[in-house]
């Protein structure tokens, strides 16, 4: 129903902009099965029909962009009974590669970046960056195809708090230039 009313929003001039979490892209309520706080998420999993129009909404241009919704908790906030833990999960680390490992039948790798790092800017007008002789570099570096295992023990957020612990995952950050140097992820 959101991407209805946002779609009927935009074909009436209404200035309006909205986002996709890469997890509600990629996962439905089935996941709520088990209880696992991790995966109590605002906004939370919905069906298999919302998830499929939430990714027809991405793609007909009514969702603007994909974000991370990084939302990191404590141990303390997290692990409790499914009721009381607050929602969210983090995901910088890792919405690029869901992307890649469970929508790579609907989304090409040039829609994936797209959607994470041109359209958000020009929601927000912003210029897209250019790679030019005499410019500063500043670039995420990622390898699309290379398949790997999200472990705890190389979570580099603060917080632990993602059902994808030990979970094979396609598509990888692999480190960044800033200012010409590059940096090994």
């Amino acid at each position: 129903k959101s991407v209805e009313l946002i779609r009927a929003a935009k074909k009436a001039g209404k200035q309006v902009t909205c986002s996709v979490a890469a997890v509600n892209l990629c996962f439905t309520d089935e996941q709520l099965a088990h209880f696992d706080s991790n995966w109590k998420i605002m906004p939370p999993l919905r069906s298999q029909n919302d998830t499929k129009a939430l990714l027809k909404g991405l793609t007909d241009g009514t969702i603007d962009f994909i974000c991370s919704n990084h939302t990191p908790w404590d141990d303390e906030s997290k692990n409790l009974e499914f009721p009381y833990a607050d929602f969210g999960m983090i995901g910088l680390e890792t919405a690029f590669s869901l992307c890649r490992t469970f929508l790579d039948k609907s989304l090409t790798i040039n829609d994936i970046v797209e959607k994470f790092s041109l359209a958000p800017r020009r929601t927000l007008g912003l210029p897209a960056p250019t790679i030019k002789v005499g410019e500063r570099a500043n670039l995420s570096v990622f390898d699309p195809e290379v398949e790997w295992t999200y472990e705890a023990r190389n979570i580099r957020s603060k917080s632990k708090n993602s059902p994808f612990v030990g979970q094979v995952l396609k598509g990888r950050a692999v480190g960044v230039v800033n200012n010409g140097k590059f940096a090994k992820s």
